[in-house]
């Protein structure tokens, strides 16, 4: 399978992911979820010149039981809402068929799928009793949808007609937009309500799948199977947060973030490190918008990072690194372990894929061939300069 990135002649490939990442356990720990990488040609004024489009973060409430204060990608947990089959009769209803639309969405992607799409755990009591469900690649991307709204106010619904055109978020006026968030966020099956007086549909079509990334077992009180999925904007929206789970947002580029992160003037969760490590390679919204939309069809794997204490920092080992578990515990409740050893002394190996927290912040290391056609992450060490 050609790859969508070229790496050096020094770069080495990625052994396979363990098979075990690409099945469920009997008793997963977990829930699923799904969060939006929301991209927007930035029109503003902006002391980044090296990049032509911003980036919607969010910074979870204080008071949250996962990750508080911490700027994340807008998103949250799946519901068994998102994977009724009503949706089918709501898009038949503005002109789409349910063969059409199953025949829309993900049907190009010849890569490996993760479980979260092949088997669901937010659906499974729905799959065991033999009853029907909405196509995963529908109702994840419905789920992405909803909780952007819920979180941020923005909307992202079209008319089926309408679908190839460029994506540009349905607005309301504030009074609406303040009834239907906390509506929506009270009842997550309200969604459909808000869509059909709208006479419109959630715009599946322009979310194009990034990445997979389940929590780590150290956080067994909080762990997320979390898909990634990625939307490319012609302008910047109106953001509302809902002030419940999320406080702040904040548009930026993936250099403004990651140099803000190794100042320690914001705290950036590690899997939006790494994407933002990742998005360094695009200063263009095409580029970027070409590049996901192609690579969507190589598949996705699921990652679990393994967690391993130092003397003067922590590791999250990734599938692909040469220390990386050939069948690593996907369940566990012991605390991290501890290797009386440095980061200088574990990065002298030649075959790394892992996240490093040091002082209190993230930096991506890679010197593997990505899987499914993505691309490495730019390690940022405090200075970059774009290609």
């Amino acid at each position: 399978m050609q790859r969508a990135n070229h790496l050096s002649s020094q770069a080495l490939k990625a052994k396979p992911s363990p098979a075990i990442l690409s099945t469920q356990p009997r008793n997963p720990n977990w829930r699923e979820s799904t969060s939006l990488i929301i991209t927007a040609k930035d029109d503003h004024s902006s002391s980044d010149q090296q990049f032509n489009y911003s980036v919607l973060m969010v910074k979870r409430s204080g008071g949250s039981s996962f990750m508080p204060s911490t700027f994340v990608f807008p998103g949250g947990r799946v519901e068994l809402s998102d994977f009724d089959t009503k949706w089918y009769l709501l898009y038949a209803k503005y002109g789409l068929s349910p063969a059409t639309l199953d025949e829309s969405i993900g049907r190009d992607i010849t890569g490996p799928r993760p479980p979260i799409v092949t088997s669901p755990l937010s659906a499974r009591e729905v799959i065991n009793s033999k009853q029907t469900i909405l196509n995963p690649e529908i109702a994840l991307r419905i789920t992405a949808i909803r909780e952007t709204f819920e979180e941020a106010g923005v909307l992202l619904l079209t008319a089926p007609e309408e679908r190839h055109q460029d994506c540009t978020p349905t607005q309301l006026s504030s009074a609406d937009l303040s009834t239907w968030q906390l509506r929506v966020r009270n009842d997550g099956s309200s969604f459909f309500d808000l869509c059909d007086s709208l006479q419109m549909v959630p715009n599946i079509w322009h979310l194009h799948e990034w990445t997979n990334w389940l929590t780590p077992t150290n956080n067994h009180n909080k762990r997320y199977d979390t898909i990634f999925y990625m939307v490319c904007l012609p302008r910047r929206p109106d953001v509302v947060v809902d002030n419940a789970e999320v406080t702040m947002p904040m548009w930026t580029s993936p250099l403004s973030i990651l140099e803000e992160h190794h100042k320690d003037q914001v705290f950036v969760a590690p899997p939006q490190v790494w994407e933002m490590s990742r998005m360094l390679h695009f200063s263009h919204l095409d580029q970027l918008q070409h590049f996901a939309l192609s690579r969507q069809r190589q598949g996705l794997e699921r990652w679990m990072p393994v967690v391993t204490a130092l003397n003067d920092g922590t590791l999250f080992f990734l599938p692909g690194d040469e220390r990386y578990p050939e069948a690593p515990e996907m369940i566990a409740n012991e605390p991290i372990p501890s290797l009386d050893s440095t980061v200088e002394e574990q990065e002298a190996v030649s075959c790394k894929n892992l996240t490093v927290m040091r002082d209190g912040h993230f930096e991506s290391v890679c010197t593997v061939e990505p899987i499914c056609g993505h691309k490495q992450p730019i390690r940022f060490s405090g200075t970059f300069t774009a290609q």
